[in-house]
């Protein structure tokens, strides 16, 4: 048998074709597909002998796609195959706040490969692009409407996105277009809210990435509020003192909390305790 391949080794063995005529590639060819029938192979040039063709096959990483490609070599009389592994390749991801599989219409969403694109851009305009840097996702939802979602950030190893709005509950179909690794797939359910908050860590872990200001009762004066400090690789929460004389007020941002219609109905409890909610909506700072 032919023994499994990894990028960067190679095996020799012997093919052994039966007619006189060259093989025709997909009949009388052997093709290697490491990591089982679901890869896809696109053969860009055959070239081998009748009879015993001894041949040296290579798994490599031709086109620079985290993906294993197959040369095969004909020894004897010097001909080449390539196949280029044209898989589609998952799309991880989820929120953009929490990083959880939670997701909803008009949420800001993550998405994590390899090869998503060929440099580092920031969308500069609103409303978003459906195009950033070449690339483009497509949104199918559950009711197979497609829709180009807007694109917030792309890099070779991560996008942000928003969820298109009016995209159906269920679950949809993501489909990643013109990224240099080839095509990605993936699918998430989208929920009709799916609130989380953006913690100051980046994680969706530890204390929010929140500001305070603290306004006196009488002559209304402001200042800002410490809610965390970073002295080293994590933040950590800042005590807020309270006191008779001022009010102190909390701005969280998240993302998922726009349920039908674009409405936001949100409660707030502290250690239990219910907090009035002055202002729930959206906001351009993340």
């Amino acid at each position: 048998g032919i023994p499994d391949l990894a990028i960067g080794t190679s095996a020799s063995f012997f093919s052994f074709f039966n007619t006189g005529t060259p093989p025709t590639f997909g009949k009388d060819s052997i093709v290697v597909i490491p990591g089982g029938a679901g890869a896809n192979y696109t053969q860009s040039a055959v070239k081998a002998g009748p009879g015993a063709v001894p041949l040296i096959v290579s798994a490599v990483d031709l086109n620079g796609d985290g993906q294993t490609d197959i040369v095969a070599m004909d020894v004897f009389n010097g001909g080449i195959t390539v196949m280029i592994n044209q898989t589609a390749r998952s799309l991880a991801g989820g929120s953009a706040a929490s990083g959880t599989a939670a997701l909803a219409p008009e949420a800001l969403a993550s998405g994590y490969g390899a090869s998503l694109a060929t440099s580092t851009v920031f969308s500069s305009v609103t409303p978003l692009p459906t195009q950033l840097g070449g690339v483009s996702l497509k949104v199918t939802d559950s009711a197979g409407v497609a829709r180009l979602a807007p694109l917030i950030y792309v890099a070779p190893l991560q996008i942000n996105f928003q969820i298109p709005p009016g995209t159906a509950t269920g679950t949809a179909l993501f489909s990643l277009e013109g990224a240099p690794g080839g095509p990605f797939l993936s699918s998430a359910v989208v929920q009709a809210v799916a609130p989380s908050l953006f913690s100051a860590n980046s994680n969706g872990k530890g204390v929010a990435s929140a500001v305070a200001v603290r306004v006196d009762n009488k002559t209304q004066a402001q200042s800002p509020v410490a809610v965390y400090t970073c002295p080293g690789s994590a933040c950590v929460s800042v005590p807020i003192a309270l006191n008779q004389e001022s009010t102190v007020y909390v701005s969280l941002y998240g993302t998922g909390f726009r349920g039908p219609g674009g409405t936001v109905s949100a409660t707030c409890t502290v250690h239990g305790v219910p907090a009035p909610v002055v202002f729930a909506g959206a906001q351009p700072e993340f």
